[in-house]
């Protein structure tokens, strides 16, 4: 199935991760590196967290492919300064939040990556996916966690190419 993969490009609503470098911008510019982990610059934008339970998150990119939306996957790269840093991905939808379970990272460098639901059940629509805010929770641990990439990966089937819908997906999209 092919894949969309959508980074980081606005604030979301939460901004708990006290420490960004450069300490110029946005946050959600530390986190958008590109659109895979062999893009990520590692130590020369990231956030970081310090105080459990904070959480920080953005707004993605625009979702265009359409067609079915099969599934959405976050991914994250992060690291902790010190000894173990833990934290939890999570998506965030109109209020609602589905976060994965706790993932521990020491040192050096770590990618990670699961398939979450869509926040308050259901299949998820293109609407959805761009609404959708991606995010990380600094859950404690000995070290402080330092995120340099985030990412969503968005599997779909295409629509069919004599699909009435389909067509005027298309239409729409260039102003006929």
């Amino acid at each position: 199935m092919p894949v969309a993969t959508l980074k980081p490009n606005a604030a979301g609503d939460n901004t708990g991760w006290s420490t960004q470098f450069p300490a110029s911008g946005a946050h959600w510019d530390k986190v958008d590196d590109g659109t895979g982990f062999g893009d990520a610059d590692n130590d020369t934008t990231y956030i970081q967290g310090n105080v459990p339970n904070t959480k920080d998150d953005f707004g993605l990119e625009d979702y265009s492919a359409g067609g079915t939306i099969n599934s959405v996957e976050h991914n994250m790269r992060y690291r902790s300064t010190g000894g173990a840093a833990l934290v939890k991905a999570y998506w965030r939808l109109s209020g609602s939040e589905t976060v994965a379970s706790q993932s521990s990272q020491g040192t050096s460098y770590g990618n990670y990556s699961q398939v979450l639901g869509r926040p308050g059940g259901g299949g998820w629509s293109d609407a959805d996916v761009d609404a959708l805010l991606i995010g990380i929770i600094d859950d404690g641990g000995i070290g402080i966690p330092r995120c340099t990439l985030l990412f969503a990966d968005v599997d779909y089937t295409p629509a069919a190419a004599g699909n009435p819908w389909w067509y005027y997906q298309q239409m729409k999209a260039i102003g006929a």
